[in-house]
């Protein structure tokens, strides 16, 4: 999926795969492997009495490790090394955490990606919304994206 945008080939390139049950942590990570690219793993799980919306558990892993969401102090205090960051045998960092209350965002990210010519900014561009409920305790998340390739995951 090309996702938060509505042109193929925009926005962020990523495997979606909606799953009928939780996977064990090994499984996810090898799946990512695998594609070698951000993996989001869907899961259904139960809707509360409360609310009649479907609720769902999120899981992001690249290929190499499980994409864990870190603060909005963390994420806006962090100053890269750019010359350390060159250094790595990886892509680059990409770090998110949700907005302080009195924000008017209800996210930050920053990815710093020196080695393909990103400092700090993507090219490609995207629009995601996002609208927190503190009530029922989840994120409800909302973008466009175009579906460049559908397949069936057999292992």
């Amino acid at each position: 999926v090309d996702a938060f945008t509505s042109s193929p080939l925009k926005g962020n390139p990523a495997v979606v795969l909606l799953l009928d049950e939780e996977k064990d942590q090994e499984c996810l990570q090898a799946m990512a492997q695998e594609f070698n690219l951000l993996t989001c793993y869907v899961t259904k799980v139960t809707t509360l009495k409360a609310s009649k919306t479907p609720r769902y558990n999120l899981r992001w892993f690249a290929p190499a490790s499980e994409v864990e969401l870190m603060s909005s102090k963390d994420v806006t205090d962090y100053k890269p090394n750019m010359d350390e960051i060159r250094k790595w045998p990886g892509r680059g960092v990409a770090i998110t955490g949700l907005a302080p209350p009195e924000s008017e965002f209800d996210f930050f990210t920053r990815l710093f990606s020196p080695n393909f010519g990103i400092d700090e900014a993507s090219p490609r561009g995207g629009i995601l919304r996002l609208n927190v409920d503190t009530d029922i305790q989840s994120v409800l998340i909302a973008g466009e994206a175009v579906t460049v390739m559908e397949d069936s995951f057999v292992a």
